[in-house]
């Protein structure tokens, strides 16, 4: 049985989990819910609970920093983002802090259910959806020399372009 600690401020959403995942069908069973991550490091027990499923843009504190609370005090637990927020530029962030999947709020419930095996697994997930846009590079070309980037300003646009 994989028993997931949600974190999640929005009402209908957390029903809405409550309701997804059956534990005699998905072996997914809630553990236990927060609605901030004050409440989450408050009351989250680590021997009750296997992963993390946590809101990205949670009304209280930057997604950065929110993740980061939870990683540091719990670092033995994976945490999935789970958010409506499909740039690139956050599920780069979130994977480079460490985020062990980014599931978007749109996915129905067999890929949500195979994400959360595999993250259970211990893999980190990176969903069809969200692959095509990984590793994508911005190249320049043009015949004219005042549009041409240096090798500085080439290492930036490839900085920017990972989210840096």
């Amino acid at each position: 049985m994989i028993r997931l600690y949600i974190i999640e401020d929005h009402p209908l959403i957390m029903a809405g989990l409550r309701n997804m995942f059956r534990p005699d069908r998905d072996k997914i069973c809630l553990a236990g819910s927060a609605e901030s991550i004050d409440e989450a490091l408050s009351n989250a027990d680590p021997t009750t609970f296997d992963i993390f499923l946590f809101d990205l843009w949670l009304s209280k504190g930057f997604p950065l920093d929110n993740f980061n609370l939870i990683k540091n005090k719990f670092p033995d637990k994976p945490v999935i983002v789970f958010t409506g927020e499909t740039s690139t530029l956050w599920q780069r962030r979130m994977y480079n802090a460490g985020a062990a999947a980014y599931i978007l709020k749109t996915s129905n419930r067999p890929e949500m259910k195979t994400i959360i095996e595999k993250v259970a697994e211990g893999e980190t997930v990176f969903p069809d959806a969200i692959k095509k846009h990984l590793g994508k590079r911005i190249y320049f070309g043009s015949e004219l020399q005042q549009f041409k980037l240096n090798s500085n300003q080439q290492n930036i646009v490839d900085l920017l372009s990972k989210g840096h």
